[in-house]
């Protein structure tokens, strides 16, 4: 899978316009707000727009690169373990849709968990998130290397425990990074995501050589082993631009034995809304209004078409060393994945950078149409030249969907809803999840079940639902070009 990441984090605005971040609240600050309001407080100093420079920002970009690569880097590696899993005696009598289940909950509970985890990426240290991250996605494959004996148990580990790691790494990177850009953003957004596109190169030759070399036992402990120290760097590295508006552990130790110091003098006091009060105080923020920044019809519109692009885009890259192997090439079953990635690299960045001139939606709309013309043909690429070509084509023009989508959501969010900007993610995240789930074994349920036509049954189907997607994009690009609201490079 490709990665997410991250997004812009409003609408660009001049340099006459100031926007206020989420402020602690106090009593006469709250008697002047209006009563229909449910946006987060803005009762703090205004600030100035993202700087666009200096060491903390470009230190948060080289975190963000360094755990893609590890984390999205192996989870983008799932074809090279499927094609190692289909030859181990535990899937003799396994089917080929059954061990995609593996693939397919890496990524679907990554954003079954996008609501929870962006809310709490809007509120919580990313350090905090990031270390916890780090030891999970380090356990997750030490304990399979172990135990691993049965799909059941590939499934828990590989799929639950690996992808709740990842969701505690990357949405903490999506709401910090964010922040930091403007007029650079789709260049840093690039370089962020081409971190997953170069671990997409970098693990599943890794993961070959390990296998062929020492077994599969080996290759587990080694993945989960390497990325170690360069996660523990990466989670330590980050700078948050607002500190001051996230719970970091020492900060929520010292309210809490405040608020219960506080609580042993007035009995009467509940416990449960002292600890709400907490986090409230802390952050900023209240939890009235919360959920209204995900009632924009075009956020609902835009979550719906990622819903289609993303399920359709990721079949591809789930399946190519398998392609490559029925097609009596196996030695470049792998390979051929990592030339995919390497194309991955230049459109990530290409498109990023493009996106900041042409329009974010223009760009996700063509390069969804690209990706879905591309795929279509993907059956009739057979021999060793043409598998090349798709391989490098189909990372170019799919290599910026994911990241251009979360650009697309920051982008139609206003400016005072900036504290939410995790929230909406996450939930544009959880709605994806239901292809992400389904894709990988409806796609190896076409293959088993159609006979010969599997391959472009699979290919067909990937094609149609990325076009969906690009058409509701289009849809809403229209949508606000005539209402009169945008520029046309929106």
């Amino acid at each position: 899978m490709d990665p997410i990441p991250l997004a812009e984090l409003a609408p660009s605005t001049d340099t006459n316009t100031s926007v206020n971040v989420p402020a602690r609240h106090s009593a006469s600050s709250a008697e002047g707000q209006e009563a229909g309001n449910h946006s987060v407080a803005q009762d703090g100093p205004p600030i100035a727009p993202p700087p666009d420079r200096g060491w903390s920002a470009w230190l948060a970009v080289i975190s963000g690169f360094i755990q893609l690569w590890a984390s999205f880097g192996i989870l983008n590696s799932w074809g090279s373990f499927q094609a190692v899993y289909v030859n181990e005696p535990w899937s003799k009598d396994v089917k080929l849709q059954d061990i995609g289940w593996i693939g397919s909950v890496q990524p679907g509970l990554l954003f079954v968990l996008g609501g929870v985890a962006g809310y709490a990426s809007d509120r919580l240290s990313a350090t905090v998130l990031m270390v916890l991250g780090t030891c999970i996605f380090s356990a997750a494959f030490l304990l399979l290397a172990e135990f691993g004996a049965s799909l059941g148990t590939y499934i828990a580990l590989q799929g639950f425990l690996y992808a709740l790691a990842n969701t505690l790494l990357y949405y903490p990177i999506l709401s910090v990074v964010s922040t930091w850009f403007d007029r650079r953003r789709g260049l840093s957004l690039g370089i962020v995501a081409s971190g997953s596109s170069l671990g997409g190169i970098f693990w599943p030759l890794v993961v070959d050589a390990l296998n062929e070399a020492f077994g599969l036992k080996r290759t587990l402990q080694a993945v989960g082993l390497m990325p170690l120290v360069p996660l523990f760097i990466a989670s330590f590295m980050i700078k948050e631009r607002f500190p001051d508006t996230k719970i970091t552990l020492l900060r929520a130790f010292q309210r809490l034995t405040q608020c219960f110091t506080n609580a042993e003098n007035k009995s009467q006091r509940n416990t449960t809304n002292t600890v709400f009060a907490t986090v409230s105080a802390t952050t900023g923020t209240t939890t009235r209004g919360t959920f209204d920044s995900i009632r924009d019809p075009s956020y609902i519109a835009l979550s719906i078409a990622l819903f289609f692009i993303y399920g359709g885009m990721l079949i591809p890259f789930n399946l190519i060393p398998v392609f490559a192997e029925e097609n009596h090439h196996p030695d470049v079953a792998h390979v051929l994945l990592a030339i995919c990635y390497s194309g991955s690299v230049v459109g990530r960045i290409g498109t990023g950078t493009l996106a900041d001139y042409f329009g974010t939606f223009n760009m996700l709309c063509l390069m969804a149409v690209l990706t879905a013309a591309l795929t279509a043909c993907w059956v009739t690429m057979t021999s060793l030249p043409a598998m090349i070509a798709f391989a490098v084509l189909y990372g170019l023009f799919s290599g910026g969907l994911i990241p251009l989508g979360s650009a697309c959501v920051a982008k139609i969010t206003p400016p005072e809803q900036i504290g939410q900007i995790g929230l909406r993610l996450g939930f544009t995240m959880m709605v994806c999840s239901l292809s992400a789930f389904g894709g990988g074994p409806l796609s190896n349920f076409l293959l088993d079940g159609t006979g010969e036509n599997g391959w472009l049954a699979a290919s067909l189907f990937s094609g149609i639902a990325t076009l969906v997607g690009g058409g509701i994009i289009f849809v809403i690009l229209v949508s606000r070009m005539v209402r009169g609201g945008q520029r046309y490079n929106f």
